[in-house]
């Protein structure tokens, strides 16, 4: 009986400690700025997506794009917006490359401010929420 007491005791602990792990670590996520600029208009269809990108040099442009893609990513490839490398992660959007291998760079994804939980593939569009990717260095 104490030993399951006592795996019980430990199993809390740990959970208690990844959760603090985890809230400071989101805690350090810094949230993308508000845009530059007006909104771009890019598309049309049933769906519209709001995004800004903020690139290296601190700059943001705002997007404003309609189109009948379901998902971020699918919305932002079907205007040329971005490139992909061999695993499917997006290392060039509107022209800037953020390259890990070169310099620890990626582009850091966010939903409403808050650092997204997939990836833009798997973030379907909706109408109420903003998105922005943040040129980011490692």
């Amino acid at each position: 009986m104490k030993m399951k007491k006592l795996r019980f005791t430990l199993c809390l602990v740990l959970v208690a400690l990844l959760a603090v792990a985890t809230f400071s670590a989101c805690k350090s996520i810094t949230p993308p700025p508000p845009p530059d600029t007006e909104a771009i208009e890019l598309g049309s269809g049933e769906n519209t997506l709001h995004l800004a990108i903020t690139f290296s040099d601190g700059r943001t442009e705002s997007y404003r794009i309609r189109t009948d893609a379901e998902s971020v990513g699918a919305a932002m490839a079907e205007h040329g917006m971005i490139a992909l490398d061999g695993a499917g992660m997006i290392v060039d959007i509107c022209g800037e490359v953020a390259d890990w291998d070169a310099d620890n760079a990626y582009w850091a994804f966010y939903v409403d401010g808050d650092y997204a939980m997939a990836g833009a593939d798997g973030t379907p569009i909706d109408a109420g929420c903003s998105y922005a990717f943040v040129y980011t260095k490692g």
